[in-house]
């Protein structure tokens, strides 16, 4: 059983979200996971690990260039059968 995320894998787009604080459009920064060390987009995928309610959605950094303001959005991950 897998499941890929299809923003990560350009088979869709992020949504568009407004951002809390000011309500402008954000812009998908792509996974948060990436943003957490230096060698991390080098590591194994943990995040469904670490986060059980994640299992099957890809947390996403989404930022608004307008006041800076940063925060995450789960995208839920297709399911693929078989192997990948």
């Amino acid at each position: 059983m897998s499941y890929v995320c299809p923003i990560c894998n350009g088979l869709d787009s992020a949504p568009v979200l407004l951002c809390p604080n000011c309500h402008q459009e954000t812009v998908d920064c792509g996974l948060q996971e990436d943003y957490a060390g230096p060698y991390s987009p080098y590591v194994a995928s943990s995040h469904a690990q670490t986060i059980p309610a994640a299992a099957n959605q890809c947390l996403h950094l989404m930022h608004c260039p307008h006041c800076l303001t940063e925060f995450s959005y789960a995208a839920d991950t297709w399911y693929v059968p078989g192997r990948i």
